[in-house]
């Protein structure tokens, strides 16, 4: 049971990072000339990390670029966000279950 738990526990985290990567592509997308310097995207992602927007940021915010590469990012990004509330969920109940185990 905790080998699943951990389990669990390290698919939420590349999943949290993939988004949070996903969120910085898209932003850096119509930049792409802008990324000269070697940590625009490092920059970005870490900060997206820290403020968890990955987690709390349900869909992405249009920025007025071609309209099917929008909706190709908003559904990865959206599979991404129920995924990791789904293990978020996952994570809550298997740790329930240990603990109460535990007495």
């Amino acid at each position: 049971m905790q080998a699943l738990l951990y389990a669990i526990v390290l698919f939420f985290l590349l999943l949290y990072f993939l988004r949070g990567l996903l969120m910085v592509g898209y932003d850096n997308w119509k930049y792409k000339n802008n990324l000269k310097k070697s940590g625009a995207i490092a920059k970005g992602l870490l900060q997206n990390l820290l403020t968890l927007k990955p987690l709390l940021q349900k869909s992405l915010s249009s920025k007025g670029i071609d309209y099917k590469v929008y909706a190709r990012f908003q559904r990865k990004s959206t599979l991404y966000y129920f995924a990791l509330w789904l293990c978020l969920f996952a994570i809550l109940f298997l740790t329930a279950k240990l603990y109460l185990n535990l007495f």
